[in-house]
C-alpha cells in the first residue's frame, strides 16, 4: 500500500496558507489531513512527513497485532452455555458486569448480544411517589 503526501495552498491569505494531505495509492479522497495551517510550504512538508510516518507505523502495528480485524476473530468461541448465561444476565446487570462474569470484553459481549437479538438495556426503575 503506497501513500503520497501533497501540500496545498488552501488559504490564499497569509500568514498560514499551507496544509498537507495524505492520499492512499491513486484514491481521490485523502486519508489524513492537517488540522492546522502552516506559514511555509517547507513547514507543511515537514509536519506532513511526520504524520505520514505515524500513519505507516500505525498500519504496520495493526498488521502485527492481528491483521484484518474484520475477518480475524481472536478469543475463545462462544458456547451454548455462554449464550444462556448472557440471556439470563442481560436484563439484570450492566454490560461491563456481564462481560466480567462471562470473561469477555464489553465489545465481544455487545456483539454477541446483537447476534442473538438480546437487548442489553435494563428496564428503568420506577420512581416512588
Amino acid at each position: 500500500m503506497a501513500y503520497r503526501l501533497e501540500v496545498k495552498r488552501r488559504d490564499p491569505r497569509p500568514p498560514t496558507p499551507y496544509k498537507w494531505e495524505i492520499y492512499e495509492d491513486d484514491e481521490p479522497l485523502w486519508v489524513e489531513q492537517s488540522v492546522e495551517s502552516f506559514p511555509s510550504k517547507g513547514k507543511a512538508v515537514e509536519a506532513g512527513t511526520e504524520a505520514l510516518l505515524r500513519l505507516k507505523n500505525r498500519k504496520a502495528q495493526n498488521r502485527c497485532e492481528g491483521g484484518n480485524r474484520e475477518t480475524d476473530m481472536p478469543g475463545k468461541p462462544w458456547t451454548d452455555k455462554d449464550d444462556v448465561k448472557l440471556k439470563t444476565l442481560a436484563q439484570k446487570y450492566p454490560t461491563a458486569e456481564i462481560a466480567k462474569r462471562l470473561g469477555r470484553s464489553c465489545g465481544a459481549t455487545i456483539a454477541r448480544a446483537f447476534k442473538l437479538r438480546v437487548s442489553l438495556r435494563r428496564p428503568r426503575r420506577r420512581e416512588r411517589r
